[in-house]
């Protein structure tokens, strides 16, 4: 909890991931439905966030119905960020950037100045983990293994924490109130078993949320 509560007020970037849970099923499952990711995180950790920053090249891959959401808060406590004109123009950018591209998991070969023109795959991870290197920022949520690999194993990457998609659902959990909501309860589990399995199958995380609730301190 008290790393959640100092990333409260420092500057955090989020991932892609974080904000595409569930559009994988969303359209076979209700469950997985924008509406409630929303109930069951998205919302919460928006409220809860004082100075959340998006790159540029997530907002290229989040859809139309995320990115309406999103923009609702520019201006507020979400900032959407950008390389500008730093690659080739800042070696020490670049040192960055393509040492980030060159890790085993991402393998990602940029091929133009142009964000657009670059391929998409791991696009929204290296340079949003390029970015909080170069920028210092402190905090970075994400639920993928891959960034979360290179910021446990990259020096680029060692004054970047982590926030895993646990405290997300955390923050949806909390805001309940001790309100008898069954369902999003329910919910906020499942999502925790299917989209933490990576960090559980590690041994990073306890196997359920309720054992993960009763390790933090509330």
């Amino acid at each position: 909890m008290r790393k959640l509560e100092k990333a409260k007020k420092s500057k955090i970037i989020v991932d892609a991931n974080i904000l595409m849970c569930g559009i994988e099923h969303s359209n076979q499952k209700a469950e997985y439905s924008f509406e409630n990711m929303r109930e069951c995180y998205l919302d919460h950790m928006f409220a809860y966030f004082e100075d959340i920053q998006v790159h540029e090249a997530v907002m290229l891959e989040v859809g139309d119905v995320r990115e309406k959401y999103l923009t609702q808060f520019i201006g507020k406590n979400l900032t959407i960020v950008s390389e500008g004109n730093l690659y080739n123009s800042d070696p020490i950018y670049n040192e960055i950037f393509n040492s980030i591209a060159r890790y085993d998991l991402f393998d990602y070969e940029r091929k133009s100045l142009i964000l657009k023109d670059n391929p998409s795959y791991n696009r929204g991870d290296v340079f949003t983990l390029a970015y909080a290197a170069y920028h210092k920022i402190p905090f970075c949520s994400s639920r993928d293994g891959s960034v979360m690999s290179a910021i446990r194993e990259l020096n680029e990457l060692e004054k970047v924490q982590l926030i895993g998609f646990e405290y997300c659902l955390l923050l949806g959990y909390l805001s309940l109130n001790n309100q008898n909501n069954a369902l999003v309860k329910k919910r906020i589990k499942s999502l925790y078993k299917t989209y933490c399995e990576p960090e559980i199958k590690r041994g990073s995380l306890p196997k359920s949320f309720g054992e993960f609730l009763s390790k933090c301190s509330l």
